[in-house]
């Protein structure tokens, strides 16, 4: 559940993006051992980028914002 919004989600659905991800990183020309950089704030599709990266053997470095506004 994201903190801020209420929006439900579940491990399907995650892995449903994840994969659309992977493929589209492919499609990009993105392939095993080539290096990304993944900005975002925390929210439910944090990981989905990141899950594809590791399905496609792609090396991710997580930058986020740490402050908070809050």
């Amino acid at each position: 559940i994201d903190g801020k919004t209420g929006k439900k989600d579940n491990y399907a659905a995650m892995l449903d993006r994840a994969v659309r991800c992977a493929i589209w990183m492919k499609k990009q020309g993105i392939k095993s051992g080539d290096f990304i950089g993944i900005y975002t704030q925390n929210h439910l599709d944090t990981f989905v980028p990141v899950i594809a990266a590791v399905f496609n053997g792609i090396i991710f470095h997580p930058w986020g914002d740490i402050s908070s506004d809050e």
